[in-house]
């Protein structure tokens, strides 16, 4: 190559790299940077670059990208034919950080290509080309980035790459106290860590590495967020080149409309943006060394933000664990009726008719409970009803006949009596108890026509009242009614019996309305200790409380770890560690909603055990976190129904 070519060549890259020349070279020209927005800020808004050119200026930011976003920015240079152009893109992912995309470009078309005798050679044309790939995440409370670069240029017949670069950066954000402030962000970024080089007409260029502070903080109205002013500034420190200063400072209206100016060592620049939906268009006017030039950018995002595509995730994931808990609650309660139909016949089998009544009820309960049908098992629960209550006639029927009997034996006609018609009022055909009535009546009557007889009966009734045994005077009482209705001593008894009666009724009103106080005073010192802190608010009327970021970690852990409990089956471990979530946090994610799930599910099981008690206490507090849960509440009415009855019938036994 002749001198004049290589002399015209340094000259152009000296002129297209409009940077700082240190010790080991020349700066990059697209080290005047990428965005209008950025360089109207005199390329100092480090801090608060966009998305899609971060992997330019800091690539720590990257991780705070939300959506997909591109970015083209272009402006044509002081020589005619010469362009500067950058495309930019950034791709956030949910868990792994950002990625960032950028490519510069620079060229001069038709060049003319003279010798050292300045004759015409013809043309040539210069072409520059940058490459960025780059990424960055969170580390704690900083933001950590790093790109790779990498040069390639043309000019005429010469062609060259250049060697890796490195770019190194940290952010970290901090949200002052003050009201009117926010965003409170430093930076640092390290360039050309690795020192790239490019070799072009045998002349070696290697790029100077850079150290950049920079710092911004956005003031805002302390009434409100339509107008906003942040300023940036930023240090910066090219090898043996002194310090230089960049500084800018931006102005928003309603996150729409921006104004922009900076300064960039002694260079002005100047430029406004406007920002519609996820469409934003950007001007600047820089002064590049020799005249102003023109920058203009367009940058979309589009898709799902981040924290939305978070959300749509965790959703999920809680739609999937609700969908398997219910497949296992039905998977559990399946088991558990087949436990109980095998049960049950074995009950019937073996004349065990209480036994199966209570097995086949149960069945029927959470047959309906699981949304099976409950006919056959409803023909099994009528049936062993009607078995159940056969044998109970049958055994009252014996008890009465030989009650009877015993009472004859023992001479104690009136009972004998009595016993006997309880028998004839069960089954009207018994021979047995018919003959024990006869006899005893006929004793009686006997009996009553003597008048020793009739007061010897009339003092047993007054010792029997005496000492309040108020039902077998009452049978006494009966007797001597039919032998004697008219007499009025018989008379007399009976209205004594009344009035003991009477007595009696309101000493056990008085017993009951103490028990009830007694009951209520305990109810209240339980209420309190479990329904109330020690400010004597109760759980549902505590207000919310703000959970720190520490608080919040530990209840996505013990949110967690409570339904791995559940899905190893352990349902009571899994429900302490979601009531102290619910405790702290009633709204965490769906926390009352697997709670209510769990209690049922408890409640089910203790009632297939007989623990109706226990089954009452849990379903109740299901139904206090979903008061309009029906299946729920039907469940509690109908297990102390059950408890009523099986009161009744202890009551009732001899």
């Amino acid at each position: 190559m002749k001198i004049w070519p290589k002399i015209y060549l340094v000259a152009v890259l000296l002129m297209a790299s409009g940077g700082a020349i240190g010790s080991d070279g020349s700066e990059s020209p697209f080290s005047f940077g990428a965005g209008a927005r950025e360089l109207a800020l005199g390329g100092a808004a480090i801090t608060g670059a966009d998305d899609a050119t971060a992997v330019f200026w800091n690539p720590s930011r990257l991780t705070l990208a939300q959506k997909i976003s591109l970015t083209g920015m272009h402006s044509e240079l002081l020589i005619d034919g010469a362009v500067y152009q950058y495309f930019g893109m950034v791709f956030p992912t949910l868990d792994l950080g950002g990625f960032g995309l950028g490519l510069f470009r620079q060229s001069i078309q038709n060049i003319e290509k003279r010798g050292t005798d300045n004759s015409y050679l013809g043309e040539f044309d210069d072409s520059h080309l940058r490459l960025y790939l780059g990424y960055g995440r969170s580390l704690g409370k900083f933001k950590v980035g790093a790109s790779l670069s990498l040069d390639h240029q043309s000019i005429d017949i010469y062609r060259a790459t250049s060697s890796p670069g490195l770019t190194l950066a940290v952010t970290h954000r901090h949200d002052p106290k003050p009201a009117w402030l926010s965003d409170l962000t430093v930076a640092a970024v390290a360039r050309s860590v690795l020192k790239p080089g490019i070799k072009l007409a045998e002349e070696t260029y290697r790029y100077p590495t850079v150290l950049e502070l920079s710092g911004s903080v956005r003031v805002v109205q302390s009434n409100g967020t339509d107008h906003s002013l942040e300023p940036f500034i930023t240090v910066r420190k090219v090898e043996s080149i002194p310090v230089n200063l960049h500084a800018g400072l931006e102005y928003t209206y309603k996150e729409t409309l921006q104004l922009r100016t900076g300064l960039r060592q002694k260079n002005f620049s100047f430029g406004a943006g406007l920002k519609l939906g996820t469409i934003s268009f950007d001007y600047a006017l820089v002064d590049r060394d020799l005249d102003y030039v023109h920058l203009f950018a367009l940058t979309g995002s589009f898709g799902l933000s981040v924290e939305e595509r978070r959300k749509s995730r965790a959703d999920k994931q809680e739609a999937d664990f609700r969908q398997a808990m219910n497949l296992q609650m039905r998977q559990r309660n399946l088991a558990l009726i087949d436990e109980l139909l095998a049960a049950g016949r074995d009950q019937l089998a073996s004349d065990k008719f209480e036994e199966a009544v209570g097995s086949f009820d149960r069945l029927v309960f959470l047959a309906r409970s699981t949304g099976i049908d409950d006919a056959e098992y409803q023909k099994l629960l009528d049936s062993a009803l009607e078995l159940r209550t056969t044998a109970e006639e049958t055994n009252l029927l014996e008890a009465a006949v030989d009650s009877a009997a015993k009472s004859f034996e023992a001479d104690d006609f009136l009972s004998a009596r009595y016993h006997a018609s309880l028998a004839l009022q069960s089954d009207s055909t018994c021979e047995r108890a018919r003959e024990l009535f006869e006899k005893a009546d006929t004793i009686l009557k006997s009996r009553a026509e003597r008048s020793e007889f009739l007061a010897e009966q009339l003092a047993r009734i007054d010792s029997l009242l005496d000492s309040n045994r108020l039902d077998q005077a009452e049978l006494v009482i009966r007797s001597l009614t039919a032998i004697a209705p008219e007499d009025d001593a018989v008379m007399r008894r009976i209205n004594r019996l009344e009035l003991e009666r009477l007595r009696k009724k309101i000493a056990d009103m008085e017993a009951r309305r103490h028990d009830s106080t007694t009951q209520i005073v305990r109810s209240a010192g339980d209420d309190s200790g479990a329904g109330t802190d020690k400010t004597g608010v109760t759980a549902g009327e505590r207000p919310a409380q703000v959970l720190s970021e520490a608080e919040q970690d530990e209840m996505q852990r013990l949110y967690q770890q409570a339904k791995q409990l559940f899905n190893d089956g352990d349902i009571k471990a899994a429900i302490r560690q979601w009531e102290i979530v619910a405790s702290r946090a009633p709204d965490f994610q769906s926390v009352s909603e697997f709670l209510v799930k769990a209690y049922k599910f408890l409640g089910l099981e203790l009632y297939g055990q007989k623990q109706r008690a226990e089954a009452i206490a849990v379903w109740k507090k299901a139904l206090a976190l979903d008061p309009d849960n029906t299946d729920i509440a039907e469940y509690i009415k109908r297990a102390e129904t059950q408890m009523k009855k099986l009161k009744e019938l202890a009551h009732e036994q001899p």
